[in-house]
Parts: structure tokens; sequence; C-alpha cells
């Protein structure tokens, strides 16, 4: 629809009216239908997926799914991430290190983070993601 909207098209030419604009991409070509998003979390010991601030709500927050994730973890600890709210998709993310989901191999709608680690620190994770729009119309 944007692209029946000015500036995409002339004032004269355009049909639609745009009054708020999330940012995102839409394109015939269906290639093109993603953009960022950056998410940082700080997943403090003690805390479990459920606890508030450990949660990545994607399809929540932009309404579309993520193509491409980016997980790194910044901190100085071990987390747990969970994916899709799946218990049987869970993974150890080592403190120093990445995780990365290419475009093609995992659908992502959301990321939950656990730090149990007795004595544990503060995993600082930060979330890359490229997300899909989806016309809801």
């Amino acid at each position: 629809w944007k692209r029946f909207a000015y500036p995409q098209v002339s004032l004269e030419q355009a049909f639609i009216t745009v009054v708020t604009d999330d940012g995102s991409v839409w394109s015939d070509v269906a290639s093109e239908n993603t953009y960022p998003k950056v998410y940082d979390v700080s997943v403090h010991n003690g805390t479990t997926f459920t606890s508030v601030g450990n949660t990545v709500d994607i399809l929540g927050d932009t309404g579309g799914f993520a193509v491409f994730v980016q997980i790194a973890n910044q901190g100085a600890t071990a987390v747990k991430v969970r994916i899709n709210g799946l218990s049987t998709a869970v993974f150890d993310l080592a403190a120093a290190e990445t995780q990365v989901f290419n475009s093609g191999e995992l659908s992502v709608t959301k990321l939950e983070f656990s730090n149990l680690v007795s004595g544990g620190g503060v995993g600082d994770i930060q979330v890359l993601l490229s997300v899909k729009s989806v016309c809801n119309s």
C-alpha cells in the first residue's frame, strides 16, 4: 500500500494517505519485505524465561516473524535461550558467544532467556533480527 502513497508517488497520483507509519517495508518483491530490529536484554542472575524483561516478543512487537536472527551474549555469564516458547527448543549461549540463524533456517516469533548459573553475573544479550513484513489486508 505504501507504493500508492506520497512521497513514493506524486501528490497528484497518490490515492492513499499515510496517517502513521511503523517504518516497515512493503514491496512487490517478496525478498525485499524485511526490516531490521535490535533488542538489548540484561538477563540477571536468578531469573527465568518468564521473568519480567527476559522476553523478546517479535510477533507481538512487529506483527511479523524474524527470518534472520543473531543472538550475541556480551555478558560474563552463560544464559539459556528458548525459541518460540517451546520447551524442546532450548540451548545454552556461553559468555562472549554468538548464535546465528540464517534466512531460511528458522522462523522466530519469540525468544526467552534464563540465567540460573550458580554465582553467575548478568548476561548482556543483543539480538539483531531481520523481520519479515506480513500483509494483513
